[in-house]
C-alpha cells in the first residue's frame, strides 16, 4: 500500500489518501461533444464547445445507461470547455429526475467560464425535482474534493 499527498490549491493543504487505482481514468466513450469516462468511484463528464440538441440528448442518456449498468451514484459534470446555449429545459424537467430515480445522489457541476452557459446551468438546478442532489462550482478540483469525501 502506497501512500500519496495530494495538494488542493482550493483549500490548501496536504491531504494523505491511500492509493488503491484513484486517479485511475477508464474512457468510455468519446464524440465530439463529450467524454465519459470513470473516475475514482465517479462517472466523469467532460463537455467540449457548442452543444447541439442531439448532443445533449445522447450525452445524457449515456450518462444514465452508465449510471445503471455501473451502479455508481456519483457523477461530476464539467462544463469548463462548454460554450454558449444548450437545451437546459429537457435536462431539467425529463433527464435529471430519471436519472436520480436510477440512482444518482451526488452531481458536482463545475460551470462554463462563459456566463451564458454558467447561467443555464444554474437555471436547471434551480428548477429540477431532483435539485437535491446537485451542488454547483467553478473549478474541477473543488468538485474533486466534495465528490471525495462523500
Amino acid at each position: 500500500m502506497e501512500v500519496i499527498f495530494s495538494v488542493h490549491t482550493a483549500s490548501e493543504y496536504l491531504l494523505p489518501q491511500l492509493k488503491f487505482g484513484m486517479n485511475k481514468t477508464e474512457i468510455l466513450t468519446v464524440t465530439d461533444f463529450y467524454t465519459i469516462s470513470l473516475q475514482e468511484d465517479w462517472i466523469y463528464v467532460d463537455w467540449t464547445g457548442f452543444q447541439l440538441k442531439n448532443s445533449v440528448y445522447a450525452g445524457c442518456e449515456k450518462m444514465l445507461e452508465i449510471l445503471k449498468q455501473m451502479k455508481y451514484s456519483k457523477i461530476l459534470n464539467d462544463n469548463t470547455h462548454v460554450k454558449g446555449l444548450w437545451e437546459h429545459a429537457w435536462v431539467a424537467n425529463d433527464w435529471f429526475p430519471r436519472i436520480a430515480e436510477a440512482g444518482l445522489k451526488h452531481f458536482a457541476w463545475v460551470l462554463s467560464p462563459e456566463e451564458l452557459s454558467a447561467s443555464l446551468a444554474g437555471q436547471t438546478a434551480a428548477i429540477t425535482p431532483a435539485a437535491s442532489c446537485i451542488k454547483i462550482f467553478k473549478e474541477v478540483d473543488e468538485a474533486k474534493l466534495w465528490l471525495r469525501s462523500l
